[in-house]
Parts: structure tokens; C-alpha cells; sequence
């Protein structure tokens, strides 16, 4: 384990955490209330818990109007769009709570994985709490509970040493380049700024009332 994480026990009886002092998250692991059902491990299908997409990819965004935004990723479509008290029509969640739940989704299916690889009971459940900063705006904080049902209390401090290495959590770790590139829009696509971007009319230039000079 990087000497930058640590496991500890928690007050919660048979609970303990993976903390990354001075990182974005934190994995914690607690019993679960319910058991589930067993399922049976497949061969040549549950080594690690890398990315199984091709190498590359690529997603695309349209926009819909106002704040609505469809991301396609491969066959799949995902709304995107922001809270009706900012100015939005709330048809899907925002970029922000995409990205943790992407996050925690990462999480759960390494930890799924995880208990199929050992035969152990399924049904992994994890629960994402966020905080937001500013200056700069950002997402500041991610907490993550992962209930795994009857994992053995042996085997909880090593399935938080794997989650640590999931993609998406190495990702965070160690961020990648991200690069911009503006392109102007094809004419017959363009559309004229008449919409109300947060519920208000765009703002005009300044203008004065004094002489024109």
C-alpha cells in the first residue's frame, strides 16, 4: 500500500476506513444491515479491476436547450442538466454528481468483482457524499461507504487496498492531461443566442447615459 494511505478501525463495530491524507477521497467500509444471495465466480473475467473499454474512446455532448445536455457514450445516452433553483429544468443530474457517481459506480463494480473472484456473497452497495469548494470551484471532498455483504472481517482492509487501485480512483490520483480546443460551428448549426442561460435575459454591454464622444 503507497505510504500515503492508511487503514484504521472506526467506532462502528467492524468497520474501517482507507484515508489518502491530503487527497480527494475516502473509502469506508461497514458491515452491511441485510445479506444477499451467493453468485457464482467466471473464470477469465474478474482479473483486477482495470478498464475493459478499448484504449481510446470518445463521448460526445449536445447541447438540448437551456441546460440540458445529452452525452452519448457508445450506444448509451446520459441527460445532463442543472437544478430548477439555479435556473435549470432538473432532467438529469448535474456534470458534478455525474462525475461522483461515476466515481462510486467505478468503486462498486471493482468491489463486486472482488467478492466474485473469492465466491463470496454479491450485492455491493456504496453510498457517495461530496463537498463543493470554491476559489476555485471545484469538487473538494469525496467520502465513499461500501457495504459488501459477508465479507469476512480479514478481508476488509485488503478489499480497500484494491479499491484504492480501481481506474477511476488511480485517475484521481494521478490526473490526466486534459486539453482544450475551440472550433467555431458550422453555420447551419449555430443557434442564435435567444435562450435565458440561469433564468435570466443575457446581459447586454454597459451603457452610458452621459454624451457620446
Amino acid at each position: 500500500m503507497p505510504p500515503s494511505w492508511s487503514v484504521a478501525n472506526q467506532g462502528t463495530p467492524g468497520s474501517c476506513s482507507l484515508r489518502c491524507r491530503n487527497r480527494l477521497l475516502t473509502l469506508r467500509m461497514r458491515p452491511p444491515a441485510t445479506g444477499h444471495g451467493h453468485t457464482r465466480i467466471e473464470p477469465n473475467r474478474t482479473r483486477g479491476c482495470a478498464m475493459s473499454e478499448p484504449r481510446d474512446g470518445v463521448i460526445r455532448v449536445a447541447w438540448h436547450g437551456a441546460d440540458r445536455f445529452d452525452v452519448r457514450i457508445r450506444r448509451h445516452v446520459v441527460r445532463a442538466d442543472q437544478p430548477a433553483d439555479v435556473g435549470g429544468s432538473d432532467t438529469g443530474p448535474t456534470p458534478a454528481e455525474l462525475f461522483v457517481g461515476s466515481v462510486a459506480a467505478g468503486v462498486a463494480c471493482c468491489a463486486e468483482r472482488y467478492l466474485r473472484q473469492r465466491q463470496l456473497p454479491a450485492g455491493v452497495g456504496v453510498t457517495a457524499r461530496y463537498g463543493l469548494g470554491v476559489c476555485p470551484g471545484r469538487i473538494d471532498s469525496i467520502e465513499l461507504s461500501v457495504e459488501a455483504p459477508g465479507l469476512p472481517a480479514g478481508l476488509r482492509a485488503s478489499l480497500l487496498s484494491v479499491l484504492e487501485h480501481c481506474a477511476v480512483c488511480t485517475t484521481l490520483r494521478v490526473p490526466p492531461r486534459v486539453t482544450f480546443e475551440v472550433r467555431q460551428a458550422v453555420p447551419e448549426t449555430a443557434v442564435p443566442a435567444v435562450h435565458r442561460p440561469y433564468g435570466g435575459p443575457r446581459p447586454g454591454p454597459a451603457r452610458s447615459s452621459g454624451p457620446q464622444g
